[in-house]
């Protein structure tokens, strides 16, 4: 469902960070540092890995990104956030190289698996960021050569080796439609599954919403109010209503799902609604940012 209440400030799921990956924590773009040398500084971002060049994104507008290269890119994984040390080039474009990994994007990889010799590996579907090692299969976990597959991380790269770990989860061929979608969730950490806390407390609110429970609370349902979500909608959210009050007077009432009454500050379901800031629109499902007892029940203004 789309949430109706009040919005917090709302934080990307690469890192806990604003509209663009990797904010650095003071909220400016580091040049130049203490650490700065000559014509050196060290800066830290978020990098697009393109296995034998990346990207250290700008955070400042009008400032260019940073052109990495060389043998620190065997330490660092696309989206991870680093420290590089840069320096402008006669062009006056901007490159350096990676000394450090500060943040880990990610534990977990999506790609396709495949088999090179003796080895199964995992190969990102775009692009050309390093692949990893399949290093072990979970119990029941069957490979398929060319599926889309979810990779544990246990071995992060070092200069003399890439990344390894664990196929977790084999999600299906990458020209199938719900594979696809569910390649993108887990690529984006985006959980169709809440946790058990949250969905026992949206639990305890009951499926039906008793006369008890209108005690304290405006009562509306006399109106002859009317969703306007089409038929295909994926929730049922938004509605109105129209009365005449006389004299000509008319009065139009947009009606809300009652979220605030179920979503209490501090509360596991609220700091869960927080941590997912929307619901997920996708072509064949929704992820809610709520559970679905109150989504698709108690917050769906569902008839009667």
């Amino acid at each position: 469902m789309k949430p109706h209440w009040k919005k917090k400030e709302t934080r990307g799921a690469s890192g806990g960070h604003g509209s663009r990956p990797g904010q650095h924590r003071t909220g400016q773009y580091s040049s130049p540092l203490a650490s700065s040398s000559g014509n050196e500084t060290v800066v830290e971002g978020v990098i697009q890995h393109k296995g034998t060049f990346a990207f250290l994104l700008s955070e400042k507008p009008g400032v260019e990104d940073v052109f990495i290269r060389g043998r620190g890119l065997d330490l660092a994984m696309d989206g991870d956030r680093v420290q590089a040390r840069v320096r402008p080039e006669k062009t006056g474009r901007l490159a350096g190289e990676i000394i450090s990994v500060v943040k880990r994007a990610r534990t977990s990889m999506v790609g396709i698996l495949k088999r090179v010799k003796n080895d199964w590996v995992l190969f990102p579907e775009k692009g050309n960021a390093p692949p990893a090692l399949v290093s072990g299969f979970a119990p029941k976990v069957v490979p398929i050569e060319g599926a889309f597959a979810v990779l544990e991380v246990t071995r992060w790269p070092t200069p003399g080796a890439g990344a390894a770990g664990l196929v977790k989860e084999i999600l299906g061929d990458p020209g199938d439609m719900r594979a696809r979608i569910d390649a993108i969730l887990r690529a984006r950490g985006i959980n169709e599954t809440f946790p058990p806390e949250v969905t026992a407390q949206a639990v305890s609110f009951g499926a039906r919403l008793e006369p008890a429970q209108w005690q304290d609370r405006e009562s509306l349902i006399d109106l002859p109010i009317c969703t306007i979500d089409g038929a295909d909608a994926k929730d049922f959210d938004d509605a109105v209503s129209l009365e005449d009050l006389g004299g000509g007077l008319l009065r139009l009432g947009v009606h809300i799902a009652d979220v605030a009454h179920y979503v209490k500050t501090g509360t596991a379901l609220d700091a869960e609604a927080y941590a997912r800031a929307t619901s997920v629109y996708l072509p064949d499902r929704v992820v809610p940012m709520l559970p679905p007892a109150l989504s698709d029940n108690l917050c769906s203004l569902v008839p009667r």
